[in-house]
């Protein structure tokens, strides 16, 4: 009996202990989180201070609406619901909510043209749409062959270079937010000094 009696014993002692230590582990661990946690908030305050990481953030951020010296807004074509050149022809969601957020810029703004591009009637209908809201069809530069966005570019540009003998403007080229990245960046392949708009 005295035999269990002490192996009863140490093992509350050994559950008194593990217990303490328990209690000893809690505000360790705490401290050991809140030192990683500065460490963390430390970190990332060097990395936006001493990085590019603000500058490219605001690069970002400013190339979203386009450059203010812009003197061509292109409007790229999207899907239609109703294709072809007729009466019948209607814009797509997408399409039209580009040539919605187009007539409202050219409103407020110093654009010298507006070009629409897009091949199977999206050019003509997106055109025709700006005319009757508010843009001057003399203003307006139908690209009706383009089926890509390199294609786009490519035809813009040679309707550009037409009209100013090689030396075009920076040009602002609106679309939907999917595709603006793709579509800034070939139309700067394609040797154009562009930005982009996101339309939706």
């Amino acid at each position: 009996a005295a035999k269990h009696s002490r192996a009863a014993i140490r093992m509350v002692r050994r559950h008194i202990q593990r217990a303490e230590s328990d209690r000893r582990s809690v505000p360790a661990y705490l401290a050991a989180v809140v030192r990683n946690a500065l460490a963390v908030v430390g970190l990332l305050l060097l990395i936006v201070t001493f990085s590019p990481a603000v500058k490219w953030g605001v690069t970002m951020l400013e190339d979203q609406w386009g450059r203010d010296d812009a003197q061509v807004l292109v409007v790229l074509g999207g899907p239609m619901l109703v294709s072809g050149t007729g009466p019948r022809a209607t814009l797509g969601q997408e399409t039209y909510l580009r040539c919605v957020m187009a007539a409202w810029m050219y409103t407020d703004s110093h654009f010298r043209y507006v070009v629409v591009s897009g091949a199977g009637g999206l050019a003509q209908s997106m055109g025709r749409y700006l005319a009757q809201n508010g843009v001057p069809a003399a203003k307006i530069l139908e690209e009706t062959a383009a089926q890509s966005t390199y294609e786009n570019a490519v035809f813009t540009k040679r309707i550009l270079d037409r009209i100013y003998s090689g030396h075009i403007p920076p040009v602002n080229v609106l679309t939907s937010d999917y595709h603006s990245r793709r579509a800034r960046l070939t139309f700067q392949h394609a040797g154009l000094d562009a930005a982009r708009i996101k339309a939706c």
